[in-house]
């Protein structure tokens, strides 16, 4: 006999899963502490498709090493909503070159980036300030981010992705990759 859960058990537990975020996120309480998100872009192609909807903790990530690879919601200079992910931490220096992202001079291993990540005409060299954060997107050539604004000051980042609630086949936590670098 399988062990393995019934199809009509899963859809169930999917089904509940998304009511049970649904009425959590609808309570006044929860309102000031959570937002839901929709994602509207190709950005964060592959780990996040539009049409996916999110849940949000209204806090920044932490000030240490633990915030990379979280991936938050902020703003554009427009007020636009963009959905990225932390690869520069505060108090870092991040340097672009040839596609390549480098942190204090160590390139880093981006096993989440899709495609081509050279953009030969763009290089840049940030110093990250005490409280800022450099947040990219997964899909570069896509996406409006850190290359664009400069470092984002943490009190600009209005929410921590906790999990993808919807749709019901992709429901899952959001947990940051662990940082690791290449040989140089």
């Amino acid at each position: 006999m399988s062990r393995r859960p019934s199809r009509l058990l899963r859809a169930s537990a999917g089904v509940l899963v998304f009511g049970a975020v649904a009425v959590l996120a609808s309570t006044p309480l929860l309102r000031r502490r959570r937002l839901t998100v929709e994602v509207a872009g190709d950005s964060m192609l592959p780990a996040l498709e539009a049409g996916d909807w999110l849940l949000v903790a209204r806090r920044p990530p932490p000030l240490d090493a633990s915030a990379f690879g979280r991936v938050v919601v902020t703003r554009d200079r427009t007020g636009r909503l963009l959905v990225k992910r932390v690869v520069g931490l505060p108090g870092e220096v991040v340097q672009i070159e040839d596609g390549r992202v480098r942190i204090d001079g160590r390139p880093l291993d981006e096993p989440y980036v899709r495609g081509e990540t050279e953009a030969a005409p763009y290089r840049a060299l940030t110093l990250l300030d005490s409280d800022s954060y450099y947040l990219l997107g997964d899909h570069r050539p896509a996406s409006t981010d850190s290359r664009d604004l400069g470092g984002v000051r943490r009190d600009a980042i209005e929410g921590t992705v906790v999990a993808r609630y919807w749709p019901r086949g992709r429901v899952s936590r959001l947990r940051p990759p662990a940082r690791r670098f290449l040989e140089a």
